[in-house]
């Protein structure tokens, strides 16, 4: 039987680098492959089909329509050349499209895309769902991924095919979902996916740093085919942005930080790393930069496109891995089994590591007794004899964490306390959680894997706690992470209401609501300070403030620090509230979700414009970074670099003025 024979190929592909000659470069790519292929196999020229090659193909962007085209519709490498080269014309290449706003370039988008996907289906159907329920799944397996705009930290997948780790995913068309994946903020507007009751906006993940998506087509080969065994993974990219050019700070540097955003070698380096000891799986085919800055210009031709295509694969390099990888194609071994795709990452055995301590909650805290009683109760409850975990879920900055960080403090200063240790871990991304639960393997001595760290928890008989903080990543199944215990307990705070069904008894989650209208006026006062005697006046207009705020706790505390820092008067405060959230709700619509609260964006924009150009800067830096543990040592790295290379001399003055700020009178790092 071919499951238990042949190996299970792969293909990512990435987003277009430049918007104007798409994902063309991997086209040709693919087409060499192709042609060599059929040599290979002794079939005939245009034989080869990608639904037929692939089991599992993923794209970002253009390289997820591409992904629909060649896997989902099976059309073949040629005519897909052809038919994208339809769609680029008639969207990024019309004579017209300078001039369209977003809304205007969407909808042009939209319609040729119904009809594209009209003709492609029966009968002629352009609303065809990506994925239906009732049909087998398909051979070769497609999906593309979107951001939506609670999580702005991770990609989503939108599935050709049903998924063991989705089980509601975002029902859409197939317009709908290349709509998704395509919609990148500058050029055109998000797409509204979901019910009525909860809708939210989906825009490409290329602008924040997922412009290659070999990091969800390495996790979704695990999750699709845990027990089969992998050939070989092709990752084809758009070309190598190269050194990133700045000539006007002020308007090209929102250009050079998507270009930055959009440089997809970082992730294809560490899967390089993490396959690296596997000969002949993970193959990367990318134009260097050189030619890319060449090809990449303005509406170039597919005769210049493929003239360099022509000469990188012509290279003795390139042809001797494309040569490997269709020898993989063709004879399909069984590599490595899908279940092992994480690989081996190095690390340096002499680092050192470090277990998160818990954090101490704010001492600005303020109400929320009745969700600490409930906890109490519920960990008080069967000690040693059954685990205990318990979810916090709710909007972020609700307060999930504060609530979980005051519930340990006040449980380890009673006498006994209740728990004999407490471990920490970042839940927010499935990289952060190994890493911090690796650090407790180390530090214990008993491996230097998570998994050894969870192994290791599950056999111990003391009353531990693990908290899984801010676990709102879908993409990964958290449930592994978990230890099997009886005197165990763990405490996940999420987004996501759906881990609710993680615990086994019904007291066992807490959706965090709105505080308290006292709870929210005394948190406001304690931020704000004592301005001396207390009125009747002041107490009416802290009520105000609190009301517009809807309670919210992120916002009411973003409010009084910003009022205790520049010494706002809280009726000035709600004159400034009404008139930023008129100018945001007037310039951004249809931009912050509707159950995002408004008020806590207009309260950061409001607090945002009080800044200092410097610390606006060092802010949208900072954007690009994982929000704990930024690297000191980036910050020092840049300051010693004099002058810097790669970067003309506009932005060199930009950035110098901004490390001013970090170096001493010597030139030395003195932030």
């Amino acid at each position: 039987m071919e499951e238990d024979t042949f190996g299970l190929t792969v293909l990512s592909i990435d987003g277009a680098s430049r918007h104007q000659s798409g994902v063309m470069p991997p086209l040709l790519i693919l087409q060499e492959i192709a042609s060599r292929y059929e040599v290979d196999k002794g079939t005939f020229p245009g034989s080869f089909q990608a639904n037929k090659t692939f089991q599992l193909i993923g794209g970002v962007g253009d390289g997820g329509l591409l992904g629909l085209m060649l896997g989902h519709f099976g059309i073949s490498v040629n005519d897909t050349i052809r038919e994208y080269r339809q769609i680029l014309k008639a969207v990024h290449q019309h004579p017209d499209s300078a001039g369209w706003s977003k809304e205007e370039r969407s909808q042009r988008l939209e319609n040729v895309l119904k009809a594209f996907v009209a003709s492609k289906t029966s009968p002629n159907d352009e609303n065809h769902p990506l994925a239906n329920p009732k049909e087998e799944s398909p051979r070769c397996k497609v999906f593309v991924t979107a951001m939506h705009a609670l999580n702005l930290q991770h990609p989503i997948l939108l599935r050709t095919y049903r998924s063991r780790i989705d089980a509601d995913p975002p029902k859409c068309t197939l317009v709908e979902a290349i709509r998704a994946t395509t919609a990148l903020p500058n050029l055109f507007t998000p797409v509204t996916l979901g019910p009525p009751h909860r809708q939210i906006d989906y825009f490409s993940p290329a602008c924040h740093g997922f412009n290659n998506p070999i990091d969800q087509v390495r996790q979704e080969a695990k999750a699709a085919f845990p027990s089969r065994s992998i050939s070989c993974i092709i990752s084809l990219g758009c070309g190598h942005p190269g050194p990133v050019q700045i000539k006007d700070a002020k308007e090209d540097a929102a250009r050079a930080v998507v270009q930055l955003a959009m440089d997809s070698v970082r992730a294809a380096e560490q899967t390089y790393r993490r396959l690296a000891g596997i000969p002949n799986l993970s193959f990367r085919f990318d134009v260097p930069y050189g030619l890319e800055r060449a090809v990449l210009r303005l509406n170039p031709t597919l005769s210049e496109i493929r003239a360099h295509i022509t000469a990188y694969v012509g290279q003795e390099k390139t042809t001797d891995q494309i040569n490997s990888a269709v020898k993989q194609l063709v004879e399909r071994p069984r590599s490595i089994k899908a279940s092992e795709l994480d690989g081996i990452l190095p690390v340096e055995t002499t680092a050192t590591v470090w277990v998160k301590k818990c954090p101490l909650p704010s001492p600005n805290f303020t109400g929320r007794r009745d969700e600490l009683d409930h906890m109490y109760t519920y960990f008080s409850s069967g000690i040693g004899t059954s685990s205990h975990i318990y979810i916090i879920y709710g909007l972020g900055g609700s307060g999930k964490t504060q609530l979980l960080l005051q519930f340990v403090l006040e449980c380890q200063t009673r006498s006994p306390r209740m728990f004999d240790v407490v471990y920490f871990a970042d839940a927010s991304l499935e990289t952060t959680l190994e890493t911090d639960l690796k650090a407790i393997a180390i530090d214990h001595k008993i491996g230097e894997t998570a998994a050894d760290a969870v192994q290791w928890l599950s056999h111990q008989t003391n009353r531990w706690l693990l908290i899984l903080d801010n676990a709102d990543d879908q993409n990964f199944s958290i449930q592994k992470y978990i230890p099997k215990s009886t005197s165990g307990n763990v405490i996940i705070t999420s987004r996501n209401p759906e881990l609710t069904g993680l615990t086994s008894k019904d007291s066992g989650s807490k959706r965090i609501e709105d505080l308290e209208k006292w709870a929210a006026e005394t948190l406001l006062k304690k931020l704000v300070g004592s301005r001396g005697r207390p009125s009747d006046d002041e107490d009416s207009l802290v009520a105000q403030v609190v009301k517009i705020l809807h309670c919210f706790a992120l916002a009411v505390t973003q409010a009084g620090s910003y009022m205790c820092a520049t010494g706002c008067r809280y009726q000035e405060y709600i004159e400034l509230f009404e008139v930023e959230r008129t100018r945001l709700l007037r310039e951004r619509k249809g931009h912050v979700p509707d159950n995002y609260p408004w008020s806590v964006y207009t309260t950061w924009a409001i607090s945002f414009d009080q800044l200092k150009t410097a610390s606006r800067n060092f802010m949208q830096i900072c954007s690009y970074l994982h929000y704990t543990g930024i690297p000191k040592d980036l910050f020092i790295h840049v300051a010693k670099a004099d002058p810097l290379e790669d970067v003309d001399v506009g932005p060199q003055i930009w950035l110098s003025e901004f490390m001013n700020h970090c170096r001493s009178d010597e030139g030395q790092w003195n932030p």
